[in-house]
């Protein structure tokens, strides 16, 4: 039941920062555990690819805690996924979705 909320927690997090910034809101997540990578699915992969630079991967950790925090990849598809398609899921680890976020 933890998990559900966090995921609330991280999807309101998110979408609470984009729509202080004017941007209409869609939610097009799945539930699924806690975990040090994310995963994204095939069809997550194909949007991700197909609408490029309007791509966004947020990824909120921490939401158990008082501060949670936001990463935003714009263009994940180019900054981890490019040439990664061997599998119907890909794991990205949390280093490297950090590496990739945007600053600000």
């Amino acid at each position: 039941m933890a998990t559900r909320a966090w995921r609330r927690m991280a999807v309101a997090l998110a979408a609470a920062w984009e729509r202080e910034r004017g941007a209409e809101v869609r939610d097009v997540s799945r539930p699924g555990p806690a975990r040090a990578a994310v995963e994204m699915t095939a069809n997550e992969w194909r949007q991700a690819c197909h609408l490029g630079d309007r791509y966004w991967l947020y990824v909120a950790s921490d939401c158990a805690t008082p501060a949670p925090t936001l990463l935003r990849i714009r263009n994940p598809f180019a900054k981890l996924l490019a040439g990664r398609r061997e599998t119907e899921a890909w794991a990205i680890p949390a280093a490297r979705l950090r590496a990739a976020a945007e600053r600000g």
